[in-house]
């Protein structure tokens, strides 16, 4: 089980389709470059980014999801450097 204080919060934008994925429960995972030192019970603060505007989403509040398994590069296939996230949404 995890804890609900151990680990650290990111912010990340997030374009709005993988967004609303996560949100809706469609998507369960975040791939990303491993540039933060990710791990499991991080928390991951998603906030929508308007990628052609270049500005966050005006009409979404953030996803907070809990960072709940983690495989980094070097392991099935995965590029050295980026990490495949389970996530469960929290709110």
């Amino acid at each position: 089980m995890i804890n609900p204080y151990e680990g650290r919060c990111h912010m990340l934008k997030s374009w709005r389709e993988p967004f609303e994925a996560v949100r809706s429960g469609k998507k369960t995972h975040e791939i990303r470059v491993n540039d933060r030192d990710y791990r499991r019970g991080d928390l991951l603060v998603l906030c929508c980014w308007d990628h052609e505007r270049q500005i966050y989403a005006e009409d979404c509040w953030p996803v907070v999801c809990r960072v709940t398994h983690l495989d980094q590069g070097g392991n099935w296939g995965l590029p050295d450097g980026m990490v495949v996230m389970s996530v469960r949404v929290l709110r």
